[in-house]
């Protein structure tokens, strides 16, 4: 984001936080097609196992007393919900109106994946099933939020939870994938992809969905 959007936040730090072998291929990858960084970009390397989230940003010159704007992108589901819980109190602890966006799935789809039999599959659905699961080889989904208790969970930490977004729902084609003349992104492979035809599908449909949310942190009083 400090790239795409360098014009926009000449004016403020951003801080990349990310597991150091990762943020390595990231500078890297990123170097070799943009170029050098923006002079406003910190990036802050993080060691799961022997590091804070706190310690680390603040080491980095991060400021907590400072009203601020969080991504975080794939994410939530690869945390215990131990390590989930930290995260989230920390963030809540930002001055009032502070703002967190995160993407996240639902404890059904954890249990699903666990559960999940692939010879029982549909043989034309496994190969995606299958590339799926190779890449959670080594890191493996533990998380999901109680399904519709989402807002619930979130708000307990003492956030505002304006908006919670399904990724691929009308809402959201509506919003970003839609163009001008009404046409929509990738329309002719959206087509493709059978819809629930009946109420119980659409009900495991929206369980298994992937969904972003928008949160504040509240006023104290």
């Amino acid at each position: 984001h400090a790239y795409r959007y360098e014009p926009l936040l000449k004016g403020l730090t951003v801080f990349e936080v990310d597991r150091p072998e990762m943020q390595a291929y990231k500078r890297e990858r990123v170097r070799h097609v943009v170029g050098k960084p923006p002079p406003n970009l910190k990036y802050v390397p993080l060691d799961f196992e022997s590091q804070t989230l706190r310690e680390v940003l603040v080491d980095g010159g991060y400021d907590f007393s400072v009203r601020s704007f969080v991504i975080m992108e794939g994410v939530t589901m690869y945390l215990t919900e131990e390590a989930l819980r930290e995260t989230l109190t920390l963030l809540a602890s930002h001055p009032a109106r502070s703002g967190v966006v995160f993407d996240f799935v639902s404890s059904v789809v954890i249990d699903s994946l666990r559960a999940l039999d692939i010879m029982k599959m549909p043989t034309a659905a496994r190969p995606y099933v299958e590339r799926f699961l190779h890449l959670l080889r080594d890191e493996p989904w533990l998380f999901g939020f109680p399904l519709h208790g989402e807002r619930d969970y979130i708000e307990a930490f003492g956030f505002e939870v304006p908006e919670i977004l399904t990724i691929g729902g009308p809402e959201s084609v509506r919003r970003y994938l839609t163009r001008a003349d009404g046409s929509e992104v990738g329309d002719e492979t959206i087509s493709k992809i059978p819809k629930p035809q009946t109420e119980v599908a659409r009900r495991q449909a929206d369980a298994q969905a992937y969904r972003i949310v928008e949160a504040i942190v509240a006023r104290r009083h």
